[in-house]
């Protein structure tokens, strides 16, 4: 999706935009590894799923989201920049991460519910 926006806003591909790119790739991995993992160790703590869910979205989504805006808002002053790189890498690295964000919020959990982790001792 993020090639789409880039061919829509008509965002040449540099080298810069690839690695921002690439670093939008990385961050949203991380943040799906975040949240399966997570997931993964209360689901062998903590009885019944809705528990589980809620462990994860307390200790997990709460510091992604601060993570997510604390890196956007900065972002988005790069937008004001009078170089057209900048703005484009600016706007580009912006939705990226929000992109990556809310399709962890929604996907993870509907493939979460899915899984199925047997409870050790």
């Amino acid at each position: 999706l993020l090639f789409a926006y880039m061919g829509a806003d008509d965002i040449k591909l540099n080298p810069l935009t690839f690695s921002s790119f690439l670093m939008m790739l990385s961050i949203g991995i991380d943040f799906t590894v975040h949240i399966f993992m997570r997931y993964k160790r209360d689901v062998k703590l903590i009885e019944g799923r809705r528990k589980v869910m809620g462990s994860v979205i307390d200790n997990v989504v709460g510091p992604l989201f601060i993570s997510t805006i604390a890196i956007v808002f900065p972002m988005l002053l790069g937008c004001l920049s009078s170089n057209i790189v900048i703005v484009e890498d600016s706007k580009m690295i912006s939705l990226g991460l929000l992109f990556a964000f809310v399709s962890n919020i929604l996907i993870a959990p509907l493939i979460l519910r899915r899984q199925k982790v047997k409870k050790t001792a």
